[in-house]
């Protein structure tokens, strides 16, 4: 990387180098700048310009220095552009030295990793190698070979005797091993009986010793139990005793106060007994019976009554107006009974008279009811022969014409009776025309075209064209 300075029309390219090479390098620039504008500026600006410094190496890298300010615009330099290439480059240095502190950090982390790794590894190894050794060791052993049976050294150390006891399941019948009489396990039997009769009699000695302590500890219980209960009697015995002192002490009291409280209610009953007996003595003296005060039976409620059981009879007075009252009575009911005498005769006559007049009004009604029926009767006779006179003539004058077949002929050959009769096989129609009633009567045949026609002719009062059918069942 070239890094080019110029002054004026003069540029100085400088590029990287050694340290020693670059203080030359600056020297005869500095040479060459200062000779060529000695011409140009004045004797203070080339001692400024002496005073400059290109660049100096550090680290094999170059550094740029700021110039004179007063060479700089003599020799056209652009110090902003020299500015802004220092920060740039300083950015950049401290960019790489970043860069170069990660790249040294991950480096180093890379490695703690790779390390970890290798002593995780190396510990899985040992593991495996650990695991693999305790599987040789506990389930690869040399007598755990099928074979090791037959290259046990200690094979006769380990053999079973042909004979261990009498219920050998190995010995069979003829092996010659079980005789009769043989006891091969007495010593054993016999010191298993000794040890159970040891353990029975340690086991009874330790029930009697038990059961000796039970006892002791019941008879210190029964003795404790008695003594407890002695001082509970005595104790009860005493406090009923004092308790029967006071209830003695009480009713004593008791009967004193009732005794005291009886007499005093004797004397007061007494007492009360004479006054009441005097005071009854006195009322009865000075009562309104013995006095006969005629004003006591007067009553509160009503003055114009009496108290039975008190009432002594009436004065002089009452008397003679009570006799005066009793005869105005007796005047009094008999002029109501004359009325009433006089009354019963007047409903007596209105009666008779009312049917009297009730007799006359039906022999009227009789009388009416006879004429209106005799004008019926003649009403009657005269519609009799008004119809018969009627029915003569209507047989000697209306109907002696007959309608014969060339009647219906002389129209066309559907006629009103022919288009009725197709909607039927038996019926009846009446036809009113000109004031003659005609009934025609068909059957089945005229349906057909054999035409039987009865017909009958009536005169009727109505002068228009009436149609009729009914249908036979």
């Amino acid at each position: 990387m070239l890094h080019i300075i110029q002054f004026g029309d003069i540029q100085l390219a400088l590029h990287p180098c050694s340290p020693s090479i670059a203080m030359q390098i600056a020297n005869h620039s500095l040479l060459v700048i200062y000779n060529t504008l000695s011409d140009a500026v004045s004797a203070s600006a080339q001692v400024q310009a002496s005073q400059v410094q290109a660049f100096y190496a550090h680290g094999g890298r170059l550094i740029p220095v700021l110039y004179s300010k007063h060479i700089c615009q003599h020799c056209n330099i652009d110090l902003d552009t020299l500015e802004k290439q220092i920060a740039e480059k300083s950015k950049q240095r401290h960019f790489e030295a970043e860069c170069v502190r990660r790249y040294e950090q991950q480096t180093q982390m890379m490695q703690d990793v790779m390390k970890a790794k290798e002593l995780e590894l190396e510990k899985r190894k040992h593991i495996v190698e650990s695991d693999l050794n305790y599987y040789r060791c506990r389930y690869q052993r040399k007598e755990q070979r099928r074979e090791f049976d037959l290259n046990d050294p200690n094979r006769n150390k380990k053999s079973q005797p042909i004979r261990v006891a009498d219920d050998d399941i190995n010995l069979g019948i003829s092996s010659a091993q079980i005789f009769l009489g043989e006891d091969l396990g007495f010593k054993e039997r016999k010191q298993r009986q000794r040890e159970q009769q040891r353990a029975w009699l340690d086991q009874q000695v330790m029930e009697r010793k038990r059961a000796e302590e039970s006892r002791v500890k019941a008879d210190k219980i029964l003795q404790e139990s008695l003594h407890s209960r002695d001082k509970r009697l005595e104790d009860m015995a005493n406090s009923e005793r004092r308790v029967r002192h006071e209830i003695v002490d009480s009713i004593r009291r008791y009967n004193g106060e009732m005794a005291k409280r009886k007499t005093e209610e004797r004397a007061r009953k007494k007492r009360e007994t004479t006054e009441d007996d005097m005071a009854e003595i006195y009322n009865m003296l000075t009562s309104d019976m013995l006095t006969e005060n005629r004003d006591v039976a007067q009553s509160k409620t009503n003055p114009n009554k009496k108290i039975a059981f008190m009432f002594r009879g009436m004065t002089p007075e009452e008397l003679a107006q009570f006799r005066k009252q009793q005869h105005q009575q007796m005047l009094e009911g008999k002029r109501r009974r004359t009325e009433e005498q006089m009354m019963d005769k007047q409903w007596e006559q209105y009666a008779l008279n009312i049917d009297r007049e009730l007799m006359l009004k039906h022999l009227e009604m009789e009388r009416k009811k006879q004429d209106e029926l005799q004008r019926l009767i003649e009403f009657n006779g005269n519609l009799a022969k008004e119809q018969k006179t009627q029915r003569e003539y209507n047989n000697k004058v209306m109907n002696i014409n007959r309608v014969s077949k060339e009647f219906y002929e002389q129209f066309n050959k559907t006629t009103l009776v022919e288009k009725l009769l197709m909607h039927s096989a038996t019926k009846k129609i009446k036809l009113e025309y000109n004031g003659i009633m005609i009934s025609i009567k068909a059957s089945k045949e005229m349906k057909r075209g054999n035409v039987d026609t009865h017909l009958h002719a009536q005169e009727t009062p109505n002068y228009h064209y009436q149609q009729q059918r009914h249908i036979n069942s």
